[in-house]
């Protein structure tokens, strides 16, 4: 699973949303998510439009004025610290380390 899809159900990263989604709000617009907003205000093919710049001004008023950015950061970071602790990967590295740790301190015991 990728963290961006773990990202969705992260409680800092629901509340970074519902206010970013609240400011967009007072400034008349609509949305239920970030994850959301892209596919409604871009259009593809399309020259950029005075309300699409008027939005995405917006847009980034709202993240500048909640941390948006930053509590997304840093609740993704969160989430990828777990995801790469449960790697099968990451736990064998990990257990070599402590095997030669232990062979390392074995060298140095009195016999």
């Amino acid at each position: 699973m990728k963290s961006r899809d773990l990202l969705l159900h992260e409680d800092k990263a629901l509340t970074a949303d519902n206010a970013w989604s609240n400011c967009m709000a007072t400034h008349g617009y609509q949305y239920d998510s970030w994850v959301d907003a892209p596919a409604k205000f871009l259009l593809p093919d399309s020259e950029v439009s005075t309300r699409e710049i008027e939005q995405a001004t917006v847009d980034a008023q709202c993240r500048e004025t909640n941390g948006f950015e930053r509590l997304l950061f840093d609740a993704e970071s969160v989430i990828q610290d777990r995801l790469i602790a449960d790697s099968p990967l990451v736990q064998g590295f990990q257990q070599r380390i402590r095997d030669a740790v232990e062979r390392a301190k074995s060298y140095n015991s009195p016999a």
